[in-house]
């Protein structure tokens, strides 16, 4: 059970973590995305966006958010089948 419980922790704290890992990965190297050698090692993260402005590199956190939100609501309200529709 302890080992369940940290896990979880672990995990929760990743995912907590992700979309300011993101956001401060994305903002760093965003000067480096013409660089063909920078796309040749990271080009699948930077695939299909906009690499002319910053908007875009945003859609990956709400991407990490919306999944966070649903397994959160999925978790702690299962018996409240409106608010999952909703969200």
């Amino acid at each position: 059970m302890k080992l369940n419980y940290v896990v979880s922790v672990f995990f929760g704290i990743c995912l907590a973590g992700a979309p300011f890992f993101i956001v401060s990965f994305y903002n760093y190297n965003f000067s480096k995305l013409a660089d063909h050698d920078f796309e040749e090692k990271w080009g699948a993260p930077y695939e299909s966006l906009r690499k002319d402005s910053r908007w875009s590199l945003l859609y990956p956190v709400t991407f990490v958010l919306r999944r966070v939100v649903f397994a959160f609501i999925s978790i702690f309200m299962p018996n409240s089948l409106m608010i999952q529709l909703a969200v």
